[in-house]
């Protein structure tokens, strides 16, 4: 007979598989705020790393719209024509993304940031600030001076940067992705059995939290 009280007392769980570079990670968590809101009941948040280039270096020296130029022997025009639907979606959810300024890096480092946001709580802030540097501001996402200001921000220890502190849990994610058969960000695991992948709406997202105890 199932325990009815411990169900009861049982929090919604999400994890989210996404990484910094990934253009629909960033248009997503627009979603989950949403979500979060609706839902109206605590909901166990954690955001995981799965790097769509884990053997990148840290910075790749160019911009995004610069190495479309250079691969594909296009001009700068055609190369943000090529990313006009991400764009203009974004424009949907109110978020800028500007290819011409946006540097491409490693994002070891960022998702390192985001595992310590997670101690107090700050992980979706931080994770947003971190979208906004890249696609928006033209921040390089593994640089230190850059991370360690986020990091004061939101009253954490930039120190962590000098250590391999949550290098492993970053990994671990990535192998935690694999035996799940999760290849794309962004992807959801929503009270650990409903997956969905890409972007997806709020009513959605709201639809599976609800069905913790089904």
């Amino acid at each position: 007979m199932r325990d009815l009280t411990k169900l009861a007392n049982m929090t919604a769980s999400l994890e989210l598989w996404i990484d910094i570079g990934c253009p629909w990670s960033r248009m997503l968590l627009v979603e989950i705020d949403r979500a979060l809101a609706d839902f109206g009941k605590p909901v166990d948040v954690t955001l995981r790393a799965l790097r769509i280039d884990p053997d990148g270096i840290e910075d790749y020296g160019q911009t995004t719209i610069e190495h479309l130029v250079g691969a594909l022997g296009i001009t700068e025009d055609e190369a943000e024509g090529m990313l006009k639907n991400v764009i203009d979606e974004g424009k949907n959810y109110g978020l800028a993304f500007n290819f011409r300024i946006a540097r491409g890096g490693n994002s070891m480092k960022a998702h390192r940031l985001i595992k310590l946001a997670h101690t107090n709580g700050t992980q979706l802030q931080v994770a947003r600030e971190l979208f906004e540097g890249h696609f928006a501001e033209g921040k390089l996402i593994s640089n230190h001076e850059y991370l360690g200001e986020l990091a004061a921000k939101f009253d954490l220890d930039a120190e962590f940067l000098n250590t391999d502190q949550y290098i492993q849990d970053v990994l671990d994610d990535e192998v935690a992705a694999a035996k799940k058969e999760i290849t794309n960000t962004p992807t959801g695991v929503i009270n650990w059995k409903h997956y969905f992948e890409g972007l997806k709406p709020a009513s959605v997202i709201v639809s599976h939290l609800g069905e913790l105890n089904s």
